[in-house]
Parts: C-alpha cells; structure tokens; sequence
C-alpha cells in the first residue's frame, strides 16, 4: 500500500518550491485527497485551474492576428468562443469581467473540474445530500437512502481510482460490501457545472486580470 502521507509532504515541498506549478498543484491535491484533507485538496484544484486558465489567456493574448492563421475563415462566434474580439486583434483580458465567461473557461478544463467537483463533494454533507436528491430525480424508483448510497458509491469509487487504474485493484479496494446503485444521474456532468461555479467566484480574478495586462 502507498504511504499516502509521504506523498502528501513530498507534494507540498513541491509547491512551496514551484507554487505556479500545475502538476505539482495537481499531485498535492490528489495525495490531499487521499489523507482525507478535503479541504486541501479543493484549494489545490482551484490553484490549478487558476493557472491553467491564466497559461490559457496568456497563449490566446499571445495570438497570431487572424489573417494569419491556418485557417483565416474562423467565424466571429468562435472568436468570441474563444475570448477573441471581432477586429481580429489580440484577446482582450476585459473579457476575464464576464463572470459567464469565467465559468465557461473553466468548464473547458473537464477533467480537473471533475476532480475538484469531487473533493467538494468528499467535505461538503449537505451538498451529498443534495446530489442524492438529483440521483432519485433522474432515477424515480430509487429511495433517497439508495441516492445517498449511490453519491456513497461514487466518492468511493473515485478514491479508489485515485489510487489505481487497475480494474482488479479497485475491485478489492472497494471490498465485498460494495453494492452498485443502477442510476441515470451523470455525475461528471454535474462536477464540472458546479465545479466551474465554484471557482469562477474563488480565483482572484482582478489579479489574473492585472498580470495578463502586463
């Protein structure tokens, strides 16, 4: 078995060295994650998303002029898509204003918002209860008990993947008592639209916004 806590100092010695640093934002909240430090864990992903958002804007002010790119027939919908004003000048950080926009930038980065969708979910109770509620909504016949086994099913089937990719692993991990709740309820869906929520309000906007203006 891994020490999980090892993994844990090893990954905040990272950070503390290289704080801009992506992967290492990712390790910590993952080893985070795995010594139960929900809380950690959220602060590590809403760091990663918040440089991976500001390395995004940095490439799209950094752009070519549109009349010389590979494909010069881009649609002014995707330019805007794309945070691209439509006199085909260099992307306008203003745009970082838009609070709509914010979460749709963030939304762009499925996988870690799906992680941090889940660490929110590891501390957060009434939110489980909440997702319990959506499990029995998208699946009637279900009791409320089942819909909390089933959010039960799904923070226990992501530590297990944290830990491993193999099938047989996880299935011992899991143990014997594990008990598979058939439902409709997407969660990834549901992590990456309150996961973009969540973090469009807890990045310092103003202060990206300002280093972009550089």
């Amino acid at each position: 078995m891994q020490n999980f806590e090892q993994e844990l100092q090893l990954n905040r010695q990272r950070v503390t060295s290289d704080p801009t640093s992506i992967s290492a934002h990712q390790a910590l909240a993952k080893s985070a994650y795995l010594n139960g430090l929900y809380i950690e864990s959220v602060d590590s992903w809403v760091s990663s998303l918040m440089y991976s958002v500001f390395e995004h804007c940095s490439k799209l002010k950094n752009q070519i002029p549109q009349n010389m790119l590979p494909f010069p027939t881009m649609s002014q919908d995707m330019m805007g898509m794309l945070g691209m004003p439509n006199n085909q000048s260099a992307f306008d950080v203003s745009i970082l204003n838009d609070k709509n926009y914010r979460q749709e930038i963030i939304s762009q980065f499925f996988s870690q918002a799906i992680h941090l969708g889940q660490a929110i979910l590891a501390y957060n109770q009434n939110l489980q209860k909440e997702v319990a509620s959506l499990v029995v909504d998208s699946t009637p016949h279900l009791t409320l008990q089942q819909g909390l086994q089933a959010v039960k099913n799904e923070m226990e089937f992501y530590k297990a993947r944290l830990i491993t990719s193999n099938a047989h692993e996880i299935s011992q991990l899991l143990g014997d008592d594990y008990e598979p709740i058939e439902h409709k309820f997407d969660f990834n869906n549901f992590f990456v639209y309150y996961a973009s929520r969540f973090t469009a309000d807890s990045i310092n906007w103003d202060q990206m916004i300002d280093a972009l203006s550089d």
